[in-house]
């Protein structure tokens, strides 16, 4: 056999080696980003809950002492685990004396729960709505997560992946109303709600469902 052709085929099956080898490395890169991400929103639904918790409770005339220290260690809790997907920026630039899962400054998702903390622990000390504040804190949370998880980015790669399995999809731009449609703008939480109201007026809501024969 001609050296060339030898060098050839050599060099084809390095090829297709280093591909296989690329694509098995680019599978597990892929699985241990989605990994990540399911766990940074089960995180983030935890604190979703245990803000909307505290800001409920300061609503409320009942929201006792008791409960408001739950709901601060609850918070704290959820503070340090947060730190695991969310460490420290900078960590050698400030608090350099610290514990090594305190140097540096804060990630910015955490804030919000911080500042929590610090409203349930001490109040505000003026004339506003602490529930109401803890209301902001919780969107501010919401909002920064949503910032990092994109929900949009991956409705976008759903809707795709829907319309190429189903050729009943192929040619439907927002998958059943799962994408948005640049044409329409959402009716909105009033439009909805005076429609319910108008379907149980009209009689069209024919029975309340009995709740009380599913079992639990």
């Amino acid at each position: 056999m001609e050296p060339s052709v030898v060098i050839a085929a050599v060099g084809v099956i390095v090829t297709i080696a280093a591909s296989a080898v690329s694509y098995r490395l680019g599978r597990r890169s892929e699985f241990a980003v989605a990994e990540w991400m399911r766990e940074l929103r089960s995180w983030a639904e935890k604190v979703i809950e245990e803000l909307s918790e505290a800001s409920y409770g300061l609503a409320s005339s009942e929201f006792t002492t008791s409960e408001r220290n739950l709901r601060v260690r609850k918070i704290s809790t959820l503070i340090e685990i947060g730190r695991f997907y969310l460490p420290n920026q900078q960590p050698g630039q400030h608090g350099t004396d610290k514990p090594v899962a305190y140097r540096g400054f804060r990630h910015a998702a955490l804030d919000p729960l911080v500042a929590a903390v610090r409203l349930l622990q001490s109040g505000l000390g003026e004339s506003v709505d602490e529930s109401l504040v803890m209301w902001e804190l919780r969107r501010e949370f919401v909002s920064i997560l949503f910032n990092i998880l994109g929900p949009e980015h991956h409705n976008n790669m759903i809707g795709h992946m829907i319309r190429e399995s189903h050729r009943s999809r192929s040619k439907d731009p927002t998958v059943g109303g799962l994408l948005p449609d640049g044409n329409e703008i959402p009716t909105g939480a009033t439009s909805v709600l005076h429609s319910a109201v108008e379907r149980v007026k009209s009689g069209r809501v024919i029975s309340k469902p009995d709740f009380s024969r599913h079992e639990s």
